[in-house]
């Protein structure tokens, strides 16, 4: 379903790769494995993925992900009352 802000769910995650350019990866660290093997030989050429797993860092994201341009997203728990911050971090390219 394509969303007024041109956001579309995908049913599967190989969909969401192969559809997308920013890919979110947000599932708990200990499913990374599990995630990295379903997508496993899909071409990440020229896509972003966005990262809330804690513990992952950007080499092994890279080396899950070859190709993909990694970006580590990092909010702390006050986000909930609308206070918090979220720390970024990227590859250096």
């Amino acid at each position: 379903a394509l969303c007024a802000s041109g956001a579309r769910a995908c049913g599967s995650i190989k969909e969401a790769v192969k559809e997308g350019d920013l890919i979110f990866l947000c599932v708990k660290p200990k499913d990374l494995l599990s995630v990295a093997n379903q997508v496993k030989g899909e071409l990440w050429e020229g896509k972003v993925l966005l990262s809330i797993l804690t513990g992952a860092s950007l080499e092994a994201l890279a080396s899950h992900f070859p190709g993909a341009s990694i970006v580590r997203a990092m909010p702390n728990l006050a986000l909930i009352y609308g206070q918090g911050v979220t720390g970024l971090a990227a590859e250096d390219r």
